[in-house]
C-alpha cells in the first residue's frame, strides 16, 4: 500500500495508486490553479535526469498512477510537482522528493519511534510531537542507508553506483538510458571480460539480441569476423558492438553491421508500386 510522509512517497511495483495532491500558497492558504493552468507530476531517475520515467497531470486534487505507470524497477527516483501555464510559464510546487518504488520484501519502513516510548512519557504531548519530529529524520536516514545497500549490486544500483561502473569501464550513457539499460550494459561488460570461444560469444550475443537475432559470418583464415544484427534488434547495435570489441581478439578484423532487407526479400512482400510508398531508408532499415 502506497504511502506518504512528509512527502516522501513510497509504493510498490505495479500499485496502481491515486495519490493526493495539496496545493497551498505562501501564505499557508490552499491555492487552486486558474482553468488555464495544469499541474503536472513528473518522476525522473534524479535531478540531473531530463527523461521521464512518469509524467501525469493533476485532476480534481490528486494524480492517479496505473500498473503500467508503475512497472519500473524498484529504486529510488525523485518527483517534482509543477505548474505549468498556458503561456509556457512553469513554476515549481514541490521540489525534487525521493518516489521509492519496492518489492514486496523491500526494506523500506515506516519509522515511529512513538511505540517504544515508557508508560511514564507515552501520553506526553511534548515528548510525543518531538518524536515525530525524530521520525522524520530517521526516515531519511533509514531510506538513505537503504540506498547505498542497493548500490551493492548491479540489478539494483542507481545513479552512483552506476556511475561508479561506467566510470571503470569508460562508458558514458546516452541521455535516453534508462537505469535497466545502463545495468544492462555493465553486466554485458563484466561477462565479456571472460576468455573468447564461439560458444561464449553466442552466448553474451543470445543475451543481448534473443536466440536467433545475429547472424555470424566466421573467416578465421582470412582474420576476418562478420556480426549482422536482425532489423528486429537494431536498437542493442551500439550494445553488441561494444561487448564484441571487448571479448573478440585483435587479431581478427571485426565488423558489427546491420542485417540490411536485400532487394528480393522485399520482392517476396511487397509490389514496385507499394515500394514507392516508403522511403529507401525505411525499405532497407525497417524489420519486414
Amino acid at each position: 500500500m502506497a504511502t506518504i510522509i512528509q512527502n516522501v512517497i513510497t509504493l510498490a511495483q505495479k500499485e496502481a495508486v491515486t495519490l493526493p495532491v495539496e496545493i497551498y500558497s505562501s501564505s499557508g492558504k490552499a491555492y487552486t490553479p486558474a482553468a488555464s493552468d495544469t499541474i503536472v507530476f513528473t518522476v525522473k531517475e534524479s535531478t540531473a535526469s531530463k527523461k521521464a520515467i512518469i509524467s501525469k497531470a493533476v485532476t480534481d486534487g490528486a494524480v492517479t498512477l496505473t500498473t503500467a505507470d508503475t512497472n519500473i524497477a524498484t529504486g529510488y527516483y525523485v518527483y517534482d510537482i509543477e505548474l505549468v501555464g498556458i503561456d509556457g510559464y512553469t513554476d515549481t510546487i514541490v521540489e525534487p522528493t525521493f518516489f521509492v518504488v519496492t518489492e514486496s520484501s523491500s526494506l523500506t519502513r515506516n519509522i515511529d519511534i512513538t511505540r517504544y516510548l515508557p508508560a511514564v512519557t507515552d501520553q506526553c504531548l511534548d515528548i510525543i510531537e518531538l518524536c515525530k519530529s525524530e521520525n522524520v529524520e530517521l526516515t531519511e536516514l533509514w531510506n538513505n542507508l537503504c540506498n547505498v545497500f542497493y548500490n551493492q549490486f548491479i540489478v539494483s544500483m542507481a545513479d552512483p553506483g552506476l556511475e561508479r561502473w561506467e566510470s571503470i569501464f569508460g562508458v558514458e550513457p546516452d541521455v535516453s538510458d534508462t537505469w535497466a539499460d545502463r545495468r544492462f550494459r555493465i553486466l554485458t561488460l563484466l561477462r565479456g571480460t571472460r576468455p573468447f570461444t564461439d560458444e561464449k560469444m553466442e552466448e553474451l550475443l543470445d543475451s543481448i539480441c534473443g536466440t536467433g537475432g545475429y547472424i555470424i559470418e566466421r573467416n578465421y583464415d582470412k582474420y576476418a569476423l562478420t556480426v549482422k544484427l536482425n532489423l528486429g534488434v537494431k536498437k542493442q547495435l551500439a550494445q553488441a558492438k561494444t561487448m564484441l570489441e571487448t571479448i573478440v581478439p585483435m587479431n581478427l578484423g571485426l565488423t558489427v553491421t546491420l542485417n540490411y532487407n536485400r532487394h528480393k526479400d522485399l520482392k517476396r512482400k511487397f509490389t514496385h508500386k507499394e515500394m514507392h510508398t516508403y522511403s529507401h531508408k525505411s525499405l532497407r532499415e525497417d524489420p519486414l
